[in-house]
């Protein structure tokens, strides 16, 4: 099932009309999200008859006059709850039939100017703080998020990413995979006089990566409008993929390292130099792994136990002062601060993140991150060397590559 999030620029006209119900039909569209439809009030109930007879819509012509945002589904396969209208987001909760999706959905139309778009940051965050599940967000920003994100003769200012950078780092949001052209909209012009922007964008946070970091945000043609179309195909993983062998450089700091690493390295494994520190190398893995298994697993749960333990030894110390509690709690806070550092060691080398601050660390992000790097490593579409045959199914994808790579 694809979404679509397509600011239309327009759809009185009877073609746009007939084009776009003729994609939602190509594409297998089953939910829409509609921005700058440019449509009075009185007329949106004929017109998205004429787009999608029989569906599902939620509009903010209650919030901005002629309306700015139609969001719009296939009934027959999606229920949608309406939690928040506004002239610049609707908010909702979308469920499928099958209960396999579950989440919440901003379909975002930001305002022109950096005043008017201070309402639509706020909003971002304060749904951030109340959302606890998978929650994406998408559509025309109408701002940049880096300097990058605009190609003209006039330079982008610090103050025209700030507040849309600013906004995405508070709500902790992780922009989506996505394939197609860098710049989502044109103004259509010629040489020195054209502009183009990258403004169309998803989001996810932290429950919807771990969900769907998998999925690959499109951008399409931008056919009927100055916008490229945003397609949104949900599938989940079917393949199961083997962890490879990682090595955490905080494992270097164990007492043990250097006895397992002096250990093999006294074995001769190989009469080839080369070959022989190979074998030592891999022979090493297993140990490792037991050492990591044995010493630096669920970090996060040691962290607590060490905190609980602190509290537990300074209410001991308020309540009835003994020095025999001194040593025991600085040595709960020794612990603390080991596990707390360990952690962040991971935390920092798993996500590459290289820009962490010490202390910064927060582990949903991170996870998110890291979940979202995994996705982004799988190769789930192949065309075929023979046919050019689109493969997707594991095993086809297995039968294609093995003998590619041996040859």
């Amino acid at each position: 099932m694809t979404w679509l999030i397509w600011n239309i620029r327009g759809v009185n006209k009877v073609y746009k009309q007939k084009e776009l119900r003729k994609y939602i039909r190509i594409k297998n569209i089953k939910l829409l999200g509609l921005l700058e439809t440019r449509v009075k009030q009185h007329r949106w109930s004929k017109i998205t008859s004429n787009i999608a007879p029989n569906w599902g819509i939620v509009n903010d012509y209650s919030a901005a006059a002629n309306g700015r945002i139609w969001v719009m589904w296939d009934q027959g396969e999606y229920s949608i709850n309406t939690l928040k209208v506004e002239a610049q987001l609707i908010h909702c909760e979308v469920r499928d039939t099958s209960n396999k999706v579950q989440c919440v959905l901003t379909i975002v139309y930001g305002f022109n100017t950096v005043e008017e778009r201070r309402s639509l940051w706020s909003s971002l965050q304060d749904i951030s703080i109340n959302t606890n599940c998978p929650w994406l967000v998408c559509g025309d920003f109408n701002a940049i998020l880096t300097t990058a994100d605009r190609r003209s003769c006039h330079p982008v200012t610090f103050n025209e990413v700030k507040e849309f950078a600013d906004c995405i780092n508070y709500t902790l949001l992780n922009e989506l995979q996505w394939k197609g052209e860098y710049y989502t909209w044109t103004n259509k012009q010629q040489a020195g006089e054209r502009v183009s922007s990258k403004i169309d964008r998803a989001f996810g946070n932290h429950d919807w990566m771990v969900n769907w970091g998998h999925i690959v945000l499109e951008y399409d043609l931008p056919n009927i409008s100055d916008h490229a179309p945003m397609l949104l195909t949900l599938q989940t993983v079917s393949q199961k993929i083997r962890v490879p062998f990682r090595f955490f450089n905080i494992w270097g700091e164990h007492a043990q390292f250097l006895e397992i690493v002096e250990a093999h390295w006294k074995k001769q494994l190989d009469n080839d130099p080369t070959q022989n520190v190979w074998n030592k190398l891999k022979a090493m893995r297993s140990a490792f792994r037991q050492l990591n298994q044995k010493e630096f697993q669920a970090t996060t749960e040691k962290i607590d136990r060490a905190s609980e333990e602190l509290q537990k030894i300074q209410v001991a110390m308020g309540a009835n002062y003994d020095d025999t509690l001194v040593p025991k709690e600085k040595e709960a806070l020794m612990q603390l601060e080991k596990w707390s550092m360990v952690e962040e060691s991971i935390l920092k080398q798993k996500s590459r993140a290289q820009w962490i601050q010490l202390g910064d660390s927060n582990s949903k992000y991170f996870a998110a991150v890291m979940k979202e790097r995994c996705h982004r490593k799988q190769i789930r579409n192949l065309k075929s060397l023979q046919g050019g045959q689109l493969l997707s199914e594991p095993n086809d994808l297995k039968e294609e590559l093995c003998p590619f790579i041996k040859d």
